[in-house]
C-alpha cells in the first residue's frame, strides 16, 4: 500500500505498530479504509497512540465521528458493514439501499451527543418531535443518514444491552413507515444496526437514548 509521502518515520513506525496490534487481536486484517484513516489521524495528531484504535466509545456524553471517507454506494456500506463485524437487520439494510439515505460528499469529524428523553426534560417520556424541538432549542443538531452505519462500525466500546437511535432526518421505507438507524449491542457482543420509529408523534420513554450533533460553538 502507497503512503502519503507526509508520513515521517516515526508515524511510520507508529502505524504500522498499530495495524499489526489491531489485527492481531481481532485475528482478521483491516480494511484499506481502516488503515487510511487511522493514518491521518496520526498525521494530524488527532491519535492518542497509546490507546487502541476502534475502541470508540462516548466520554461525558460525547464522541467523534468520521464521515465521508471511502464508501458512497449501500453495497460500499454492506461491505463495510460486515467486515468490521457489524450485523444489519433487514429493516437497515433496506434504508441504506434507498433514496433517501444521504452520504457526506467529503471527510469530516462531527462530534455527537447522547442524551435520554429524560435529560430532555421530559421524567414521564415524550414523542420523537417533542424531543427534537427540546434539544434544537439547546443547539443540538441533526445527523446526515450515514451516521446510523458508520456509529455501528466505530462506535466498538458500546455497552452489552444499550441501544442509541440516530436523529436524522427520517427515511421512509417501502411500507411508508417513517424509520431512524439505531445501533446495539447485545449481551452476547454482536452489534446491530437496526431501525426505529421515526413518526414525529411517536411516544418513546424517559430512558431512551437519542444520539444528535453536538451545538456548535457559542451556540449555547
Amino acid at each position: 500500500m502507497a503512503l502519503h509521502p507526509d508520513l515521517n518515520n516515526e508515524q511510520l513506525g507508529v502505524l504500522h505498530a498499530l495495524v499489526r496490534e489491531i489485527e492481531d487481536r481481532i485475528n482478521r486484517t483491516l480494511s484499506y479504509d481502516q488503515v487510511v484513516t487511522t493514518f491521518k489521524r496520526i498525521r494530524n495528531g488527532q491519535l492518542d497512540c497509546r490507546l487502541s484504535v476502534g475502541e470508540n466509545r462516548f466520554v461525558g456524553g460525547k464522541m467523534v465521528l468520521h464521515l465521508g471517507y471511502g464508501l458512497r454506494t449501500a453495497d460500499d456500506f454492506r461491505q463495510s458493514l460486515r467486515a468490521d463485524d457489524c450485523l444489519i437487520d433487514e429493516g437497515a439494510d433496506a434504508l441504506v439501499g434507498n433514496h433517501g439515505f444521504m452520504v457526506c460528499q467529503e471527510e469530516i469529524e462531527v462530534t455527537l451527543c447522547a442524551v435520554t428523553v429524560a435529560q430532555l426534560g421530559f421524567k414521564l417520556g415524550s414523542t420523537l418531535e417533542q424531543a427534537c424541538q427540546r434539544a434544537g432549542s439547546l443547539g443540538y443538531r441533526i445527523l446526515i443518514s450515514e451516521a446510523g452505519p458508520r456509529l455501528c462500525e466505530q462506535y466498538k466500546g458500546q455497552p452489552a444491552g444499550e441501544r442509541v437511535i440516530l436523529v436524522t432526518k427520517p427515511i421512509q421505507n417501502l411500507k411508508g413507515e417513517l424509520r431512524l438507524f439505531a445501533v446495539e449491542k447485545m449481551a452476547n457482543g454482536g452489534q446491530w444496526l437496526t431501525t426505529a420509529n421515526g413518526n414525529p408523534d411517536y411516544m418513546y420513554g424517559p430512558e431512551t437514548i437519542w444520539i444528535f450533533g453536538a451545538p456548535l460553538p457559542g451556540a449555547l
